[in-house]
């Protein structure tokens, strides 16, 4: 385990902490980012085996709020937070993303779920 992935766990673990209660938990988005970029950077490794496997492959997945995109395909947009939360799993903040492969992604969000 590297000093990103323990910096990867805690910004995830607290989100999951303050998004079931209601609370914002500031995080600046460069943050959000460096967490983003690792996972994307481990998916094909089994460091992402802890994480829920999202199908992403067709999307090309791009922050608003900062410099950050990955992946190639169908946009979807929205704030880095929204993508660092799908790509380990996540679907609590998948309404906040937005564009031409949004609807596709949370159809098989749906179907995985």
């Amino acid at each position: 385990m590297t000093p990103r992935d323990t910096h990867t766990d805690i910004v995830l673990h607290g989100q999951d902490i303050a998004l079931p209660l209601g609370m914002t938990l500031p995080l600046a988005p460069e943050e959000a980012a460096i967490a983003a970029d690792r996972l994307w950077q481990v998916r094909p490794s089994r460091l992402s085996s802890v994480y829920r496997r999202i199908a992403l492959d067709g999307h090309r997945l791009v922050a608003d709020d900062v410099d950050w995109q990955v992946g190639r395909g169908s946009e979807v947009r929205g704030p880095v937070l929204g993508h660092l939360l799908l790509l380990s799993g996540r679907t609590a903040l998948l309404d906040q993303l937005h564009g031409p492969g949004a609807d596709a992604l949370r159809r098989g969000c749906e179907a995985a779920a």
